[in-house]
């Protein structure tokens, strides 16, 4: 009898096709990270698991008997079972799920994670979220973006078009009056205002994991935010606050811009209180596959996202990849390899101070092609996929090769 799969021995990496996330395009990159250190690698999308269930159920079952050396899954959402049993815990085939942002926003899906499982956290921060409470019994293990390999001839920095480039979403600015009052006991109005007002005063300031900030402030005000039958209720506030303090840092950074020319790319909400100006321009959503040009068109690859302070986001590696200069908000992680002014931009410690540094560093092209320069041999080293690869592959013994 030929077998059809003989999946010994190799990592299948699960994603979904989304033209305007990252999820296939950087299961890829992964894959192909993993091919690089010597690994074999498959990429499954749901779409050809739903095209051919028949044979997708076929090939788990042969996981009995000849089962990969790991399942890969973002954000821990696909728990997948075969005739009635956890292929992860009956069939002995790890799950490794690597999440893109704050626990809290997969709390659902990271309380019916398998025992036989890794998860990946983006920044070293998360580790107080997830050794607490309900998530104490996961393994987790350091897992921050990575990037594509470097471009081999990238457009020196004075030729290229665009000054400043953010891609991210300006989404609706969250209430978090809403979210505490699903957590707290009956009180008036105007404390869940105050509390509402001090988290968000205190997130915006302080290099301070959300959630630790939320559990302090809520036990000050007299209730115990963290309780088991309250998890889903903090997660939703921890989102919140996450959230809200990306939104009022894009906003008033942009805001506060006044000669830099920055091109915007990314949902925006209408209500985003964003100014109309010569040196803004809004130019709608770019699908993750176009990344790399406008990365490589772009002067500074400008990353603003407040929420990982000890970690990383795609963006700065894949701009960096593409041969510009990066600017993003200061980080723990980051500064055990990159200099400031030396091989990358971190914007002072207010949007309005950040707003002033970019105005001006965004036309000193001398300055940005050596950052860009500078940079570029730092994170081919220790950034791209292939070195997040091997941090898979070590992560645990439960993502040892089975046998």
């Amino acid at each position: 009898m030929t077998l059809v799969h003989d999946d010994r021995g190799k990592g299948i990496l699960l994603t979904t096709v989304t033209p305007f996330a990252s999820f296939d395009g950087m299961t890829r990159d992964l894959a192909e990270g993993l091919r690089d250190v010597g690994a074999l690698a498959d990429v499954l999308t749901l779409d050809e698991i739903e095209a051919d269930r028949a044979g997708f159920i076929e090939r788990m079952r042969s996981w009995r008997q000849r089962p990969p050396r790991f399942v890969m899954a973002w954000n821990a959402k696909l728990h997948i079972r075969c005739d009635g049993a956890s292929i992860h815990d009956a069939f002995g085939v790890p799950l490794f799920a690597p999440l893109l942002d704050h626990p809290a926003y997969h709390h659902d899906h990271l309380m019916q994670t398998p025992v036989n499982s890794v998860v990946g956290m983006v920044d070293r921060r998360h580790r107080g979220y997830l050794g607490d409470g309900a998530f104490a019994r996961l393994r987790t293990v350091f897992f921050p973006h990575g990037g594509p390999k470097p471009a081999p001839r990238p457009t020196p920095i004075r030729k290229r078009k665009t000054q400043v480039l953010l891609c991210g979403t300006l989404g609706p600015r969250p209430d978090l009056r809403l979210a505490i009052a699903a957590l707290a006991p009956p009180r008036s109005a105007s404390k869940i205002n105050a509390l509402a007002d001090r988290l968000a005063e205190r997130c915006m300031a302080e290099a301070t994991d959300p959630a630790r900030v939320a559990r302090d402030e809520c036990r000050d005000a007299g209730f115990d935010a963290t309780a088991p039958a309250l998890s889903a209720a903090f997660a939703h506030l921890v989102t919140d606050i996450c959230t809200l303090i990306t939104h009022d840092w894009r906003v008033r950074l942009l805001n506060a811009i006044k000669r830099a020319d920055v091109t915007i790319r990314g949902t925006m909400d209408p209500g985003a209180a964003i100014r109309s100006g010569n040196t803004l321009a809004h130019r709608g959503v770019l699908p993750f596959r176009d990344l790399p040009a406008a990365f490589g068109d772009a002067k500074i690859v400008l990353n603003v996202t407040p929420k990982f302070l000890d970690g990383s986001h795609e963006r700065i590696f894949y701009g960096m990849a593409a041969g510009a200069a990066v600017a993003t908000d200061a980080n723990a992680y980051l500064a055990e390899f990159f200099a400031p002014k030396h091989d990358i931009l971190y914007l002072p410690g207010t949007p309005e101070a950040a707003a002033a540094f970019l105005d001006e560093v965004a036309a000193d092209d001398a300055l940005l092609q050596t950052l860009a320069d500078n940079a570029a041999p730092i994170y081919a080293r220790n950034h791209t996929w292939a070195a997040r690869a091997r941090i898979l592959l070590d992560a645990s013994p439960a993502l040892k090769a089975p046998g």
